[in-house]
């Protein structure tokens, strides 16, 4: 089964709640299928867009970013990270049906993370520099990270993308390579994998991966101007298999287990915006295992799908 989602609330709460009560099917699960272990199958995306700005397009393969936030790497393994707040389902000592176990507002991997400055994810902390934000903290960016957190982590919270190089400031904090500065072309794990080649093939950049897990883990992307411009626009077929579908747990009442959510980013950077950022377009698709098998097992978007985040 499907959720198409146009767009992207990254917060995965917000995210899930747009869609209830629209798909009519019941909540999956099960166990592995095509030779896969239980509780994991494999997805592909597909699709086409076309550029926005004059001029301008992928230049290289890190224009496109396809990231299942509902699968975590560790080592050479993906696992759950049901609740999508950037702990495994396996690691975390917090609830792992719940980004904010203590309700505080601040998601339990932030506060994980500053742990040295006396955040606990298991009781509410009132952080100072946050005292005078909304009792319902926004993501203003909507990176991932709401504006306490980025706050407290020291990066934009007016910035999607604080350090301007395609990735945004959510998934590179929970993939674990810098938001603050470009790092893309540094090597964390010296695997000889870039940090950016690992944040895009959906590898751990703090885990040095051997051809096997390369292989075996890996997305594979395909990205290719079509020959069909579009009002004078290149325009893009793409494809991207290999994607991990796990077996997550249920985290709103009703709405099942199995559930995956698939973002598709897409960065331009305009020839007429020379020295600045990136724009940023995103998708979104959830998808559900159903006995062990993705329901459907490939998913086409459109350029109309991706919206520009602002």
């Amino acid at each position: 089964m499907m959720r198409l989602q146009k767009g992207w609330l990254p917060l995965i709460a917000l995210a899930l709640c747009a869609c209830q009560g629209v798909d009519p099917y019941p909540g999956p699960g099960g166990g592995g299928g095509d030779g896969e272990p239980p509780g994991r199958s494999r997805f592909t995306l597909t699709g086409s867009f076309c550029a926005t700005s004059d001029n301008t397009g992928p230049r290289t393969g890190l224009d496109l970013l396809v990231s299942n936030l509902n699968a975590r790497v560790l080592g050479q393994e993906t696992v759950p990270d049901s609740d999508a707040d950037g702990l495994s389902d396996r690691e975390a000592d917090t609830d792992p049906t719940m980004a904010d176990t203590d309700g505080d507002g601040l998601n339990d991997r932030v506060e994980k993370y500053l742990g040295a400055l006396g955040l606990d994810p298991l009781r509410p902390d009132e952080p100072g520099a946050c005292r005078l934000m909304p009792s319902v903290i926004p993501d203003s960016d909507q990176d991932g990270l709401n504006d306490c957190e980025e706050t407290l982590l020291g990066s934009d919270d007016r910035s999607y993308d604080t350090d301007g190089d395609g990735y945004p400031d959510g998934i590179e904090f929970n993939g674990g390579t810098s938001y603050l500065y470009d790092d893309r072309s540094g090597d964390l794990d010296n695997d000889g994998i870039s940090n950016g080649d690992e944040i895009l093939l959906h590898l751990d950049p703090l885990f040095a991966d051997d051809t096997n897990s390369r292989t075996h883990l890996g997305y594979r992307y395909r990205l290719a101007d079509n020959g069909n411009p579009i009002r004078g626009m290149p325009c893009y077929d793409f494809e991207v298999t290999n994607i991990s579908l796990l077996d997550t747990l249920e985290t709103k009442p009703g709405a099942g287990k199995g559930w995956n959510l698939i973002v598709a980013i897409i960065a331009e950077w305009p020839v007429d915006a020379q020295g600045s950022g990136p724009r940023h377009r995103i998708a979104a698709v959830q998808i559900g295992l159903v006995s062990g098998r993705p329901e459907p097992s490939v998913v086409e978007l459109q350029h109309s799908n991706f919206l520009l985040v602002e």
